[in-house]
């Protein structure tokens, strides 16, 4: 008995005890910091986590601006094509041009030239088509409506080609208008097709008859035919003011087309109703 109080409390006393002690609590320590995810092990690995997440997130973006620079950078969506005048030709058989050639048409008239001369070549054999023009010199029938063929085809041509301005202060717009209203209805049956009136124009009236005689004469012309025959009027303007036109279209039907470029202008003379 007294020899193993006696060995009890050597092991008690003995040297390096405290050292087996703390690296017992070391190992335990260690253990619970492993098991425990909020432990020491577990936030060593958070930079590493950030670090990967910084560089996906850094990807999604240069993949983002990658896609949103092809978007930007890709071919824009084509215009409305110009729908074929020949179809509105062949069907309306007839077709006068009046063509406003005072000074102020001085920056536009090169783009009138181009575009009618496109459209006149394009007028299949058999359709009528006149030009008119009006400026302070007054009102010209430069090629009378009749059908046209090869010859008198390029007869329109070489005529508006040879437009010029004039300078002045007398524009007889309704002058033109209506002697071009009596051309366009000239020879015309009574019933379908319905021919065009076509006006390119950028100022009002300065001379000449007034709205109300137009409009008289208009009317009394339309009386005469089926709804579906009255000549279809359509006004064009490279001009901010669309004041004479919408005037004439309240009292004649018809549309008017505000056309402030070349581009514009050249697309309403080449869209026919």
């Amino acid at each position: 008995m007294i020899a193993l109080i006696a060995l009890n409390l050597y092991l008690w006393v003995r040297p390096g005890r405290g050292d087996d002690v703390a690296s017992a609590e070391s190992t335990a320590s260690g253990a619970t910091s492993v098991a425990t995810p909020a432990g020491g092990s577990a936030s060593a690995t958070e930079p590493s986590t950030a670090s990967a997440t910084t560089s996906a997130t850094a990807s999604m973006s240069a993949s983002s601006a990658t896609t949103s620079a092809a978007t930007s950078t890709a071919a824009p969506a084509p215009s409305t094509p110009i729908p074929d005048p020949t179809t509105a030709l062949r069907a309306a058989g007839r077709l006068v041009v009046v063509v406003d050639s005072s000074a102020s048409m001085a920056a536009h008239l090169p783009t009138v030239k181009d575009s009618l001369t496109e459209l006149f070549r394009q007028v299949p054999d058999g359709v009528t088509v006149g030009l008119t023009t009006y400026s302070p010199a007054g009102v010209a029938v430069l090629v009378p409506a009749e059908p046209v063929n090869g010859d008198r085809r390029e007869q329109l041509v070489k005529a508006v080609q040879g437009l010029t301005t004039t300078a002045g202060t007398n524009r007889p717009v309704f002058d033109a208008l209506t002697l071009s209203y009596q051309h366009v209805l000239a020879g015309q049956p009574g019933s379908d097709p319905a021919p065009i009136l076509m006006a390119i124009t950028d100022g009002g009236r300065s001379g000449g008859a007034d709205l109300a005689t137009f409009v008289t004469f208009a009317k009394a012309e339309t009386a005469k035919r089926a709804r579906s025959a009255t000549p279809r009027f359509v006004g064009i303007t490279p001009g901010a003011d669309m004041t004479l036109l919408n005037q004439v279209v309240d009292a004649v039907g018809g549309r008017a087309v505000a056309a402030g470029t070349p581009s514009q202008l050249h697309d309403a003379i080449l869209t026919l109703p």
